[in-house]
């Protein structure tokens, strides 16, 4: 024991132990405390005169089962180190971690003379790996919340399914067409590729599962990673019946995972250089004793003990240990920095105190050195000035002016920027004062600034924020928005400093200005508008004008506003349609095609219960939030749907006025073919007979018309392409029976509409000319052809009808035949142009032109 109280009275071990920025505690054999260094003192709280004599279980926590200390005794009294963490509380009742290692000394008799316990406070460590688990936590919870892209295959069918999100993953279009497969597996990199496809194939031929992740590059070049799993489903036999499988995109928990790793690795190779080196050199500078986690090392002991740091280190790195060793000759004392490189290329940077340790005769007996590692420090000085770089150009960027303001004083710093926003420079101002920016603020505005200030001081706002108004040096004002933060404060709490920003938002203050303005017409436009007008958001009204009151015979706003449209219609519409069904389709319809507006009618009912019919504009809207609204502009048509009702009326009078001329008019001429089929029968002379039977037809033509004319809504909207089809087919049918000759009809008809003036003569002149071509042109034939074109180009209508039969001198047509002198009279009627073409068959190319004729139709017509 004596022993061990010699080592504590030595100065030498005194010096060295109050340099080690550890813990230091020293107990006799019973686990009293006889020692503790002064970094114990500063981070527990305890004086060496508090604990000394106390055991150290007056650090002890509580957080820790005693079997921890019935473990760590066990093993301190078998004579073996122990290595652990405790948690551990200060004298004010905070907890903190310390990493100690304890060792048992023995005396002369090997008996334990006492323990010495080296710790180290790790409680940033220990917070630091518990953000790093969580933040492992957090990705694998996000990893099961990602989408991932699904593929079935159906090895029977060779059928593949993808999801959407598996096309999205590989950069294909949705109805991609190539070899899913194939060129899936092209997307994998090349590392992995030949991997990939082996599993698939084993998964779909033996069913053996697999789980890949690999790095993949889609169609559009995008590097990413992805995670490939797949499955086989078998029947009872065993086969294969089905491939199920996923891909999701895992790049960004790949990169996290990799970035975690390099942080942990980082962070755990920092917690090992922790070496806080303590050592001793001789006269000559070479080390003769190391302590703490560098003196662990043997070959790191057997390096450094007996050489220099220049012999250590070499010469180059060896330079600023000599020359620190050099000034602690001469001072005394001496603290120098410096750094090694490892094997990865980074530094770590240490700074090193070296302190003379003389004789009692004052001679110099060696050096103790501490050295202590900055890399954590260096590093975190680099990252804050990078933070002060980043932070000045998004100022810039920002066009931003600094203010720092000493409350105290009222001396006020600002940047450049902040003068230049008024047409200064800095150098105009200074010297600068809170006295300074209140000169230049417009006296209307400092009041509202004072009662922000005191608002913000008080606690009742997060922040200092105000837009006021600041004089250019040219004499206009300028919109400044003024935000800052109480920096510093006394210790009672109250603000001695303030930072913050000036930003120019004069063009953003003149288009809020205009914005207000804007507001203000439109809101006079709605209310003093004549026609009915509301403001609809989720089915409930929550404007209207005065015009709408009046129509629906409210007196106040609030009657209406929180209404729903539904509750202000009837239940159906007058078309025998629900109110709300229409109203759901109607805003759907609107929504789907991204309409702006969307006219229709609609019923509403009045305060008193009537109906009143109305004509809807509603357009689509978008309020500050960014939620939908619509503008709804009505216009009573009570009036309008009057009218109609009255024309509807008069058009079911015109229509039944048109079906009994129509049946007159059928009846008239049914009796008049009636009465020449009867002559026909009476009649022997063939050639009689058959110009009779052209009479039929002819008569059939007009009434064809007559048909068409009653069932058309306008005198002036005769289908042309409906009659020639009409006739067309009926003359095929009336020759089919007749002939010998198999005549194919072929028609190209655009939809002509005439007048019934012009539809008549057209109609019997095309009678004259099929009747022609049907009876005369395909004689001795056993086929023939006839093709019919209609079309339009402006206001002329072209007609052509030509077949592929014998032409007119061969079928010894007489130009003075009935037939031929009406179709001449009806092209005369229609002031047409007519070329005739009788080479390889007979072609008519008719052309007229579209006129509005008024009146009889017997009025217009040239028989001349």
């Amino acid at each position: 024991m004596e022993r061990v109280k010699n080592l504590l009275d030595s100065a030498i071990f005194r010096t060295a132990m109050e340099q080690i920025p550890g813990s230091i505690v020293i107990t006799n054999a019973d686990a009293e405390i006889l020692y503790v260094n002064k970094y114990f003192t500063e981070l527990t709280g305890y004086t060496d005169e508090e604990v000394r004599g106390e055991n150290p279980s007056i650090l002890n926590s509580g957080e820790q089962p005693r079997e921890f200390y019935r473990d760590m005794w066990e093993t301190l009294t078998s004579g073996e180190k122990w290595i652990g963490e405790f948690k551990n509380v200060k004298k004010n009742g905070s907890f903190y971690w310390e990493k100690a290692s304890i060792v048992p000394i023995y005396d002369k008799s090997g008996e334990i003379a006492c323990y010495m316990a080296i710790k180290q406070d790790i409680t940033e460590e220990k917070a630091n790996t518990e953000k790093a688990e969580r933040r492992e936590r957090l990705l694998n919870n996000i990893q099961q919340l990602s989408e991932t892209g699904g593929w079935e295959y159906d090895p029977k069918n060779d059928r593949y399914f993808w999801t959407d999100q598996l096309y999205e993953i590989h950069g294909f279009e949705k109805r991609f067409k190539g070899d899913l497969v194939e060129e899936s597996l092209k997307c994998y990199n090349e590392a992995y590729r030949d991997r990939i496809t082996e599993l698939y194939k084993k998964c779909v031929e033996d069913g053996i599962p697999y789980d890949l992740t690999a790095q993949f590059t889609d169609l559009n070049g995008n590097e990413k990673w992805v995670r490939s799993k797949s499955q086989a489903i078998k029947n009872e036999k065993g086969n294969v019946i089905r491939v199920i499988g996923s891909v999701r995109d895992v790049t960004d928990e790949i990169e996290t995972l990799h970035a975690l790793k390099r942080s942990q690795s980082e962070f755990q190779t920092l917690v090992q250089s922790f070496d806080d080196i303590v050592f001793t050199l001789d006269s000559e500078g070479r080390y003769t004793n190391l302590y703490g986690k560098w003196a662990l090392d043997e070959e790191l002991r057997t390096m450094m003990l007996g050489n220099t740091p220049a012999e250590v280190f070499g010469e180059e790195a060896g330079k600023p240990h000599v020359e620190g060793l050099r000034a602690a000759k001469e001072l005394g004392q001496f603290t120098y920095k410096w750094h090694i490189e490892n094997d990865n290329g980074k530094k770590n940077y240490y700074e090193t105190k070296l302190t003379k340790l003389n004789k009692a005769n004052s001679e110099t007996e060696g050096f103790l050195g501490v050295g202590r590692n900055m890399t954590a420090e260096i590093r975190y000085r680099e990252e804050l000035e990078d933070l002060k770089e980043r932070l000045n150009y998004a100022l810039i960027g920002t066009r931003a002016g600094t203010w720092d303001w000493d409350i105290e004083s009222g001396k006020t710093i600002f940047n450049e920027r902040w003068a230049q926003m008024l047409g200064y420079s800095l150098n105009e101002l200074e010297p600068t004062y809170i006295e300074t920016w209140n000169n230049l603020t417009h006296p209307e505005d400092t009041k509202r600034v004072e009662e922000k200030l005191q608002r913000y001081f008080k606690g009742d706002i997060p922040m200092y924020d105000v837009k006021v108004r600041m004089q250019h040096k040219e004499g206009h004002w300028v919109w400044v928005w003024d935000r800052g933060a109480i920096f510093e404060e006394d210790e009672d709490g109250n603000p001695t400093r303030m930072v913050g920003t000036h930003i120019d938002v004069s063009e953003w203050m003149e288009a809020e200005q205009n914005l207000k303005l804007s507001e203000r017409k439109y809101r006079e436009l709605f209310e003093n508008s004549s026609d009915p007008s509301l403001i609809e958001k989720g089915g409930y009204i929550v404007d209207c004008n005065q015009a709408l009151l009046d129509l629906m015979g409210y007196e106040k706003k609030n009657e209406l506003i929180g209404k729903t449209i539904l509750q202000i219609s009837p239940e159906t519409q007058s078309n025998g349609r629900s109110s709300e069904q229409l109203f759901t389709t109607t805003l759907d319809e609107l929504k789907s095609y991204n309409k702006k507006g969307l006219r229709f009618e609609w019923e509403h009912m009045k305060k008193d219960g009537s109906l009143v019919p109305v004509e809807i504009v509603m357009t689509n809207l978008t309020d500050v939030d960014g939620e939908s609204m619509r503008y709804v502009v009505w216009r009573d048509i009570t009036d309008r749907k009057a009218a109609e009702k009255e024309l509807m009326d008069s058009y079911e009078e015109r229509g039944a006025l048109l079906a009994e001329i129509h049946h007159r008019v059928k009846n008239n001429l049914a009796i008049i073919s009636g009465l020449i089929q009867l002559q026909i029968f009476g009649i022997e002379n063939e050639y009689a007979a058959e110009e009779l039977n052209k009479s039929v037809n002819r008569i059939k033509s007009i009434a064809l018309i007559h048909e068409q004319l009653y069932q058309s809504k306008s005198f002036t909207n005769i289908s042309l392409k409906e009659n020639i089809e009409g006739q067309a087919k009926t003359l095929l049918n009336m020759y089919k029976s007749k002939n010998t000759t198999t005549v194919e009809l072929k028609m190209d008809l655009e939809d002509v509409l005439i007048n019934i003036n012009q539809a008549l003569p057209v109609g019997l002149l095309l009678n004259e000319i099929l009747n022609n071509a049907f009876k005369h042109a395909f004689k001795d034939r056993e086929e023939g052809e006839i093709e019919i074109k209609l079309s339009e180009s402006g206001n002329n209508v072209q007609l052509l009808v030509k077949d592929n039969g014998i032409g007119f001198s061969a079928a010894g047509k007489n130009s003075s035949s009935l037939g031929h002198t009406l179709i001449d009279t009806f092209v005369k009627q229609l002031r047409a142009k007519v070329d005739l073409s009788t080479e390889n068959g007979t072609k008519y190319m008719i052309e007229f032109e579209k006129q509005d004729l008024k009146g009889a139709m017997a009025s217009n017509m040239e028989l001349g």
